[in-house]
Parts: structure tokens; C-alpha cells; sequence
């Protein structure tokens, strides 16, 4: 069985409580990152992250917004202010869009798993990257996630669902 429909059903058991007071529900979703990371840190999508992605000593401010009925993520450069749209028109994010996405979080593990696949987009297996800098999760209960992390300079998706 596949670790990513594991945490699946682990995430879809502990959402069918009878309505749970919102730090119970904050509780299990912590807990979820806490089974696949060694460090993690929940966030409601309501959260800005302030996280040094970049490795310049500054932290950037990240945040969702929606735009047309949609959403996506805004990272703005401390440094520079420069603002990078991801998960709305051309993307590193599969699908385009991060309507999916029902919590966030921020990792800072050295190195996570990756999900693989072939030609025909078949899943192939998995694999460990490793990460250069402080990441962030994304989590849909039934979509899956992955992460957005920087490498060589660029934001990179590290996919975990299949």
C-alpha cells in the first residue's frame, strides 16, 4: 500500500468526526505531518509563512489569494520585492490552480520522498530528494500534495500523490 493513500486514509478517518472543535481538528491535521516529517509546522491557508526559501537571510512573506474563483500562492522577495505567482495560468504546479489544497504547512527535513512516474504517466515508485532549503507542504484530503521547494534558483514542485 501506497504511503500517500495510507495518509489519505488516515487524514479522511480523522476528518469524519461529528463536527470537532477547530484545535481538534488542527491537532490531527499537525499530527498528519508529524507521521511524514521529521519537522513540520500546520497552517490554516488564512496564514501568511514568513520562510527563508531563497537563502538570503530574509525571510519571504507567503500567502494564498484568489483570483477569479481561483487560488493560488504569492511569495514576495524581502530583498527585492519581487512577486512570484504559483498555481494560476503557467505553473510548476500540476492542474494550475491550488483549489485542491485544504491546509499548508512548512518543513525544514533535509530530505523528503518524491513520487515517480513514467512515459505513459503511470506511477512508477519513489524516490528521496534532498532539500537545500526550508519548504512548504501542500495538502488536499483526497488530492494528495507535495511540496514547493527552491532549487538552483527556482521554485521546484516535489509531488507526493499519485
Amino acid at each position: 500500500m501506497r504511503l500517500s493513500t495510507i495518509l489519505i486514509g488516515l487524514l479522511f478517518a480523522c476528518s469524519c468526526t461529528n463536527n470537532p472543535p477547530q484545535n481538534s481538528q488542527t491537532t490531527s491535521l499537525t499530527n498528519l505531518l508529524d507521521l511524514e516529517f521529521h519537522s513540520s509546522q500546520f497552517h490554516e491557508l488564512t496564514d501568511t509563512i514568513r520562510l527563508d526559501m531563497n537563502s538570503d537571510g530574509l525571510p519571504e512573506k507567503i500567502y494564498f489569494f484568489s483570483k477569479e474563483r481561483h487560488r493560488g500562492i504569492q511569495i514576495e522577495n524581502s530583498e527585492t520585492e519581487e512577486l512570484v505567482t504559483l498555481g494560476l495560468s503557467e505553473s510548476i504546479i500540476p492542474g494550475n490552480n491550488l483549489d485542491w489544497v485544504e491546509y499548508w504547512g512548512i518543513t525544514t527535513d533535509s530530505s523528503t520522498y518524491e513520487i515517480t512516474f513514467n512515459e505513459l504517466n503511470e506511477v512508477e515508485g519513489q524516490r528521496i530528494v534532498r532539500l537545500i532549503s526550508p519548504s512548504i507542504i501542500l495538502r488536499g484530503r483526497e488530492e494528495g500534495g507535495g511540496l514547493i521547494t527552491m532549487k538552483d534558483g527556482q521554485y521546484t514542485w516535489i509531488n507526493q500523490s499519485d
